[in-house]
């Protein structure tokens, strides 16, 4: 009885959530602007409305391989500027943290944490560029 209960809930929370999702009409007429940078993050806009689902935005830019070319390549540097942000800030975090807590000043490790993170920066620029470039490319057609 309880298993029946939790699938009953499963799917009902399931139905729900897909009922709740932007129902944003995707016309090939209308533009998409791109808001923001990589301080403050990347935002869509479609037609007026800011809300606009990122998997809508995917499938709209996906019109030739050039796009989907680009739209991969700029998945990939962010996933890549994000994993060496992380890596570089648990590589400085240690190295001070350790210093801080009387032992010896662990400078590789404080240097690779450092390169880690000025890695990342460019890598994000780049992903915000690639994605420009896509949005550019749908708008001009």
């Amino acid at each position: 009885m309880k298993k029946l209960i939790f699938l009953s809930l499963l799917i009902t929370s399931f139905v729900m959530g897909k009922a709740q999702t932007d129902s944003t009409q995707i016309t090939p007429k209308n533009t998409i602007t791109i808001n923001g940078n990589m301080w403050k993050g990347v935002k869509y806009s479609y037609n007026g409305s800011n809300n606009v689902d990122i998997r809508k935005i995917r499938t709209m830019l996906n019109i030739d391989n050039t796009n989907a070319i680009l739209m991969k390549q700029a998945k990939n540097a962010k996933i890549i500027s994000r994993v060496a942000a992380v890596a570089g800030g648990i590589c400085l975090g240690f190295g001070i943290n350790s210093y801080l807590g009387e032992a010896d000043f662990n400078t590789p490790l404080i240097v690779a944490g450092g390169v880690l993170i000025g890695v990342s920066l460019p890598l994000s620029s780049l992903s915000v560029n690639k994605m420009r470039r896509a949005v550019k490319r749908y708008n001009a057609r």
